[in-house]
């Protein structure tokens, strides 16, 4: 199906060249290291390749198998490279795909990256109706890691997608995964080369939250969506700002802030109203750096069907996880947490029970016969700073 030649040469911690050549097949692709045979430690070079079973067309769309092999060469351009990938080495993904609007298709595309570093992706692209289960067969050799980003598109035409972070897989196992499955509210960027969630360098917060992550906190987003972002400085309103990813320029002595954020997507889609609210204290950051904030955000992650709808008429029970800021420097084991569930909403709230644990808790809902249900949270560390979020129709019911 495709073939790849991908080298970078980094200049310094904030800058690279990266470029990839790609062809149908190998026997149109041509590399070599030219000049005097020496190592670069700042170059890196791969060599891939992606195959598929066809579908029912007989085409790629619709595959039910994949194969994807990756091997990376340190320090030098490939040059004269030969590989038969051995069986033993390849690891089975099975993958069930959801979906989120009826009628809507999916496209994913996998793609490599090294074991000991972060690097700009590229992979081919597979195309299926939702819902839908296909299998990747991913080599392992070297410890190779491998991306995953999922795209449905909505009959209409709009597109969501999900990004999931660089994972190794084990040769000869075979591992299961779900992907655009609900209930989709706020979640960090997979980069860790980037200061994601919320940050702070010199005098200037930054937001880097995505609004529409999946159950398991992959990060997801759209285009179309109505938004809205806020800063308070000790309970007064500084700036609102219609985007998601705000910077605020504050003061430089220590302060109580609120940072709000809001998303807003129309139907069919489910998790219409996204809505986050953090609360911390924060000074000048010294260093060009930069610091993470404590911002932690909130996950729901009931056992919803393919569709993302749930049973209808029955109690229900809704995980709930709440996913911290890693290296924010900041005590934040879970010291409180409260959960409120709305049938009509939100235009009245009710307060199921709730059974804690130490990343959060379970509520018990009772899933109306045909309709919508919403949930909102609040989380507290053992360092005072909150999280708050609302996710209106949160998922829907059927079959009551």
């Amino acid at each position: 199906m495709g073939a790849q030649i991908f080298f970078s040469r980094r200049f310094g911690d904030n800058l690279s060249v990266n470029r990839s050549l790609w062809a149908p097949a190998f026997d149109r692709l041509f590399a070599a290291q030219l000049g005097a045979d020496r190592a670069y430690p700042e170059f890196l070079s791969s060599v891939s390749g992606a195959w598929v079973e066809p579908g029912p067309d007989g085409g790629v769309f619709g595959s039910p198998r994949t194969y994807h092999a990756a091997y990376f060469v340190p320090q030098r351009m490939v040059t004269e490279f030969q590989r038969t990938p051995a069986p033993d080495k390849f690891a089975a993904v099975r993958v069930d795909y959801a979906r989120q609007t009826p009628g809507s298709t999916g496209r994913v595309f996998v793609a490599p990256m090294p074991g000991d570093t972060w690097i700009p992706t590229w992979g081919e692209q597979i195309g299926f109706g939702l819902p839908f289960t296909q299998t990747a067969y991913l080599n392992t050799d070297d410890g190779v890691r491998w991306v995953r980003m999922m795209q449905e598109t909505s009959a209409d035409g709009r597109p969501h997608r999900t990004e999931g972070r660089p994972t190794t897989y084990r040769a000869g196992r075979t591992t299961i995964e779900r992907w655009n499955l609900g209930v989709f509210g706020p979640a960090y960027d997979p980069s860790p080369t980037e200061l994601t969630g919320l940050s702070r360098t010199g005098d200037t917060i930054d937001v880097r939250v995505r609004p529409l992550g999946d159950h398991l906190g992959r990060p997801g987003f759209g285009p179309g969506l109505k938004v809205r972002s806020a800063l308070y400085r000790d309970g007064t309103l500084v700036t609102e700002k219609p985007t998601l990813y705000p910077s605020f320029t504050v003061p430089p002595d220590r302060a109580t802030y609120r940072v709000e954020t809001q998303a807003v997507r129309g139907e069919p889609y489910p998790s219409t109203r996204v809505s986050s609210a953090w609360t911390f204290r924060s000074e000048h950051v010294t260093g060009p750096a930069g610091v993470r904030l404590p911002a932690a955000v909130i996950g729901f992650t009931p056992p919803l069907s393919r569709e993302n709808t749930a049973p209808g008429a029955v109690p229900y029970f809704v995980p709930v996880i709440v996913r911290q800021t890693p290296e924010s420097g900041a005590d934040q084991r879970l010291k409180d947490l409260s959960v409120e569930v709305s049938y009509d909403d939100g235009a009245t709230w009710r307060t199921p029970k709730l059974v804690r644990t130490p990343t959060g808790g379970v509520v018990r809902v009772d899933n109306p016969a045909s309709g919508h249900v919403s949930l909102r949270a609040k989380a507290t560390d053992a360092s005072g700073n909150t999280v708050e979020q609302t996710i209106i129709r949160a998922y829907r019911t059927t079959g009551g």
